[in-house]
């Protein structure tokens, strides 16, 4: 993992990987491995057990329209 000096973020609708191997390392990753079935108990213990998690969301259609308030 490269830091935001070298990599900063940029908002954008199209996916470009790059190259950061001139990039200082500033974190890097042990191991990963998926969650079956998660939950907000299983996920609230995970983070006790091993500090931050990443998480990805497939979000339905719907959210492309969504404009503020709770999405339910």
């Amino acid at each position: 993992m490269v830091g935001e000096d070298c990599a900063p973020y940029e908002a954008k609708n199209t996916y470009n990987c790059r190259s950061y191997s001139q990039c200082k390392p500033i974190a890097r990753v042990k191991n990963t491995y998926k969650m079956y079935q998660p939950n907000e108990l299983k996920i609230m213990q995970e983070i006790y057990r091993n500090g931050p998690v990443s998480v990805s969301w497939n979000p339905p259609s719907y959210v492309a329209s969504y404009h503020g308030g709770v999405l339910t």
